[in-house]
């Protein structure tokens, strides 16, 4: 099933390699396309990350 064919207002979602780059501008909370979603989708284990937590893992990733 292609993940194109779903379209939740305000969500956005760009796959690019093995990364799933998740948009929600109303919050994770509130949104229907969640990790679970994904996994269930693309049948894979997946973990999700805001941008902050991105952020301190590529600053920690200086002192190393």
């Amino acid at each position: 099933e292609k993940l194109s064919v779903f379209n939740f207002v305000d969500e956005h979602f760009e796959i690019i390699g093995k990364v799933v780059y998740f948009y929600c501008p109303n919050g994770y909370g509130n949104a229907k396309m969640n990790n679970n979603f994904f996994e269930n989708k693309l049948k894979v284990a997946a973990t999700t990350r805001n941008l902050n937590t991105v952020k301190k893992l590529l600053e920690m990733t200086t002192f190393i």
